[in-house]
């Protein structure tokens, strides 16, 4: 199905099926998908790349000014290296959390992401998509699910990745997500929360095609609208 312009935010915790959902969605409405996420990830990357402490503001400014990211579906380029398996670390995953409270990286993500929804037909999931990024979305959804049942679907994606290799246990998954969740909720700078207009939909019961029809409901629901 081929629409005219369409901005969809798809915001939530960690792991809780964010861009699984917004992937299905962009190829069914020829939408832009954009993961806000692996963006910060892929920053967070040239800051260890770099030896960049969280707090060295000049350091992360300099960086900044001379860093290109780019996401291309769901492959994302850093200064045009593809990096899509390198972000997905543990020492990726513990690091970006903290690096997205920075002032600067959060600012030059702002404007790249924004910029992206002012000429693109998208769909983009994070944190504060909704509320900062695409305020005026046609659609906000808050995707979301319970710690142990999103901490159970990471592990078994790490499992199918991974295989025997795997060092990480189901705990230690979980133990990271409920950090993630509050590290997220009581940062100062755009804190994860349900933006006005938000759809919430708790994904703990569902199958990844019954959120996709939800969604699509909703969606189909605005096209008509538009004519």
């Amino acid at each position: 199905m081929r629409v005219g312009k369409l901005s969809v935010a798809v915001d939530g915790p960690a792991g809780s099926g964010k861009s699984t959902i917004a992937k299905i969605l962009a190829k069914k409405y020829h939408l832009t998908y954009v993961d806000t996420g692996a963006m910060y990830r892929a920053v967070a990357l040239k800051m260890l790349r770099n030896d960049i402490s969280a707090d060295d503001t000049e350091r992360i400014q300099q960086m900044l000014d001379k860093t290109k990211v780019k996401v291309l579906f769901d492959q994302i380029y850093l200064d045009d290296e593809e990096v899509s398996a390198l972000i997905r670390t543990p020492q990726v995953t513990n690091f970006v959390s903290i690096i997205s409270q920075n002032p600067e990286i959060r600012k030059y993500m702002t404007n790249t992401q924004k910029e992206i929804g002012k000429t693109e037909n998208v769909i983009m999931d994070g944190r504060d998509i909704g509320s900062v990024i695409l305020p005026h979305a046609d659609l906000k959804v808050y995707l979301t699910a319970s710690p142990e049942v999103r901490a159970k679907r990471r592990f078994e994606e790490m499992q199918e990745k991974e295989g025997e290799n795997l060092s990480l246990t189901l705990e230690d998954i979980l133990e990271t997500i409920q950090k993630r969740d509050f590290q997220d909720k009581t940062r100062k700078e755009a804190p994860l929360t349900v933006a006005d207009e938000a759809v919430i939909i708790d994904s703990s019961g569902l199958t990844i095609q019954e959120v996709v029809e939800n969604i699509s409901v909703l969606l189909d629901k605005i096209l008509d609208a538009k004519g």
